[in-house]
């Protein structure tokens, strides 16, 4: 089985932590595990990032607009808790064309998957 894990890193805050832990575990018990990550805290050669896949510059758009809303309603703009997820990329089409059985999705807020993007995705989604 092949497992594509969705979330905003793979080792900043506890989703990521442990999105990275199950991805490391399904890889020892003989799974095929990647992961799609913004942040990407090591070299594992299984993550991969936003950037990497030429969604970069459209993510770091919705980032920085994502900040200034933000602002303007007097939120922390460290606090990933609240996610605009302004819809600038097309995160589905690259998930639909991943060699993946299922998709693992994590933590995608913080502008990461806009909402308006999940109905496009055509593969079993499991979230966890």
């Amino acid at each position: 089985m092949k497992v594509l894990h969705l979330c905003f890193s793979n080792g900043n805050g506890g989703a990521g932590l442990g999105a990275n832990r199950l991805h490391l575990a399904m890889r020892e018990h003989g799974l095929h595990s990647q992961m799609l990550v913004a942040n990407r805290v090591d070299r594992d050669p299984d993550i991969f990032t936003l950037g990497e896949l030429g969604l970069g510059r459209g993510f770091r758009h919705v980032f920085k607009k994502q900040r200034l809303m933000k602002r303007l309603y007097r939120t922390d703009v460290r606090l990933a808790i609240r996610s605009i997820n302004l819809p600038k990329y097309n995160l589905a089409s690259v998930v639909n064309d991943w060699d993946a059985d299922v998709v693992q999705m994590h933590w995608v807020g913080n502008g990461f998957l806009p909402v308006s993007e999940l109905p496009k995705i055509n593969k079993p989604v499991f979230w966890k």
